[in-house]
């Protein structure tokens, strides 16, 4: 399958992510400065190898994927010797898009209710019994991570994260966009911003359509006054609804 280290491996969402690269059959290696006792327990049951300290001597030539935490520094000693090694560095967002590249990927994306319709459609396809990967950007009742992977799933439910820098990666602005097939945004009205942020804050949205794949669904509130103006943006082969 291939060895996958992860660093900053104490981000509750990097340690879901190892738990289910573990259960796909990869070689699951990861370190952080500091590791919880639970989160060791997790490790631990999972035979997951970790390190409580940034060493280049934990890398070798031989892995295939090195993950970074969004905190994860330039300059951590790790990330050096990554570079070093010529080795693929990559956003969490960035390896899971390339896990699901072969799948139907189902994005929902917006400032409210993407809680609330993501355990929906998780609930639903559970009850019928159909096989799917999910990717959450913080947990949700009821699931018992943020992350779940297989080979058989042919769909992936997949939560948007809106654009976050790493200063460890040359960062790719839409990777947390995952090129969605199916587009499903409730709402982009936030509780409450500024005006100078506004412009900035639709741009985000504004891009995310744009990265939807050729023939792909757009699902919308149709009440939400910022989304009907981002629909007039959509590409001649998107179908809106």
């Amino acid at each position: 399958m291939g060895k996958v280290y992860l660093i900053g491996l104490n981000n509750s969402f990097i340690l879901d992510l190892a738990l289910a690269s573990k259960n796909k059959g990869y070689e699951v290696f990861g370190s952080d400065d500091e590791i919880s006792e639970g989160n060791k327990q997790k490790l631990d049951a999972a035979q997951i190898i970790y390190y409580t300290s940034y060493d280049p001597e934990h890398l070798n030539e031989k892995m295939d994927y090195i993950v970074t935490a969004p905190d994860v520094q330039a300059d951590n000693p790790e990330v050096l010797h990554a570079r070093k090694l010529n080795l693929k560095i990559m956003s969490a967002s960035e390896f899971l898009y390339d896990r699901t590249k072969g799948k139907t990927r189902l994005v929902v994306a917006g400032s409210k209710g993407k809680k609330s319709l993501l355990s929906i459609i998780i609930s639903v396809l559970r009850h019928q019994q159909v096989i799917f990967d999910y990717v959450l950007n913080s947990p949700i009742s009821g699931i018992e991570r943020m992350v779940d992977l297989s080979y058989d799933a042919r769909i992936a439910v997949i939560e948007a994260e809106e654009p976050v820098s790493s200063p460890a990666i040359k960062n790719n602005k839409t990777s947390g966009f995952y090129n969605p097939h199916i587009a499903l945004v409730p709402n982009i009205i936030p509780e409450q911003f500024d005006v100078s942020s506004k412009e900035d804050y639709i741009i985000v949205f504004e891009n995310f359509v744009q990265t939807i794949e050729r023939d792909g669904k757009f699902i919308y509130n149709e009440q939400d006054e910022l989304l009907k103006e981002i629909t007039s943006l959509l590409r001649e082969d998107i179908t809106a609804i």
